[in-house]
Order: structure tokens, then sequence, then C-alpha cells
């Protein structure tokens, strides 16, 4: 069967002359099924057309302990995983709160927005099996986003008092994975176990909530088998992906 790599997609030209969005692209990590090896975009080479994850990472930046361990998860269980690098961009200002800054939020939304766009036209991509999962800072730029095309979304370590509503389309399902106590960090979270009730009645809307107090989810085994079981449970039109959530490390 003739391999289907990122040679095959035309190019994305979108915001192309006024901004360098592409870049957080051609500089994205990429982890494929039975290959433990990060490659970038053009990289990516399989022989069908297969479930995607676009995850966008936090505020500090892609996270080997948290990021990069949940992108090679993930990708055992049969996704295509991209995680597009806002500090690849020419502008890397810090947006970490306190400091935050609506400039970098901005390009964040951007980011998605193109990341999302590229991964649609990818001869790689299953076009109805694409879902998005962010962390923190990248999550909230998922829970406020307008995405469409979407099989579900999964945000970890949402900042809670920020996010005031989800602006994902209705009844897209979601997976909220947050931690019970207050973070360190205070700007993070309330650290009120309610804060997410106002969501509670959005048709797909479940909230996985871990006991004790941090922000990085992926070594907690609660939150392994949740994202691996939102992902399975809402695949479309029955596609396969391999691995078992108790096999996967």
């Amino acid at each position: 069967m003739t391999a289907i790599t990122e040679t095959d997609v035309p190019a994305c030209s979108a915001r192309g002359s006024t901004s360098d969005v592409g870049l957080s692209w051609t500089g994205a990590v990429v982890f494929v099924p039975d290959s433990p090896v990060a490659k970038a975009p053009a990289q990516i080479e399989v022989d069908r057309r297969l479930p995607v994850v676009l995850y966008m990472h936090g505020c500090a930046g892609i996270d080997q302990k948290n990021d990069l361990a949940w992108a090679k998860y993930i990708a055992k269980l049969g996704f295509v995983v991209v995680l597009p690098d806002r500090f690849a961009r020419a502008n890397r200002e810090p947006s970490c709160h306190p400091q935050h800054s609506e400039a970098v939020l901005q390009m964040r939304r951007e980011e998605l927005d193109y990341g999302m766009a590229q991964v649609k036209a990818s001869a790689w991509a299953d076009p109805l099996n694409i879902f998005a999962m962010g962390f923190s800072e990248g999550a909230d730029t998922i829970a406020e986003s307008r995405l469409s095309g979407l099989q579900g979304a999964i945000l970890s370590s949402w900042t809670c008092r920020t996010v005031k509503a989800l602006s994902l389309p209705t009844g897209l399902p979601v997976l909220s994975v947050r931690w019970d106590q207050a973070s360190p960090w205070r700007w993070w979270s309330d650290g009120e176990t309610h804060c997410a009730d106002k969501f509670m009645r959005r048709e797909g809307f479940r909230d996985v909530l871990l006991h004790g107090k941090g922000h990085a989810t992926y070594e907690e085994p609660t939150a392994r088998d949740a994202v691996t079981q939102f992902l399975r449970n809402n695949l479309a039109h029955g596609a396969v992906v391999h691995g078992r959530a108790t096999s996967v490390s």
C-alpha cells in the first residue's frame, strides 16, 4: 500500500502573509502509532487515514513529563498526536499567570485554528475522528473556541475561574480533568470542586476530579483511564484503534 505523507497535503495559507502562525505547525511535535520517535508534521508517513488528537500545550511550552507523556500514550492507542509549538514562533513572550498576556492568548487561538485546518487538510487524518486536547492555557484556548468538525474535546487542568462559558459546539462530548483542591499556584484554580457545575447539564460534558493538589495530570491512573475511555467511546463509524488501557505505559 502506498504510504500517505505530509507531502500529499496542499499548503494551508491562512493568515500566512501577515502572521508566522505556520511556524507553530512546522515546528510541531508528532507521535504516530507503533513508533516512539518524535516526528515533524512533514515526516508523518502512515498507510491509512488515522484518528487524530491535536494537543495544545500549556503556557510554559511542551512539557516532557506531562505533554509529551500524554502524546506518546495516546499514540499507542492508535492515534496520530500533533502538538503545535507556540515557542517556535518569533514572539516568545511569557504568558503564565499572573503575567497573563492577551496578545499571547490571541496567538494560541490562532494556532488552534491553523492547526485544525492543517489536520483537516491532511491525507493521513481521518476527518471523522478528529479530537482536540489541551493542558492548562491550551485547555482554556480549546474551551473558548468554536471549533467544528470535532468528535470530542479534552480539557486537562483548565483554568476553571477563567473559562466562564464553553464556546465549543453544543452537544460535543467534552471531558474535563481537574484536581479537587487548590493548586499551590493560586491563579490556576479557585480550588472549588463545584466550579464546573455550571457545565454539568451540558449534553456530553463529564468532569473527572483528581484528589489532591496538582496541575499536571498524566501520572494519575484515573486521568489516563478517563482519557482512554473517552477517546474510544467517541470514535465515529467503528474506527479501529489498538492498545489497552492496562497495557499502555
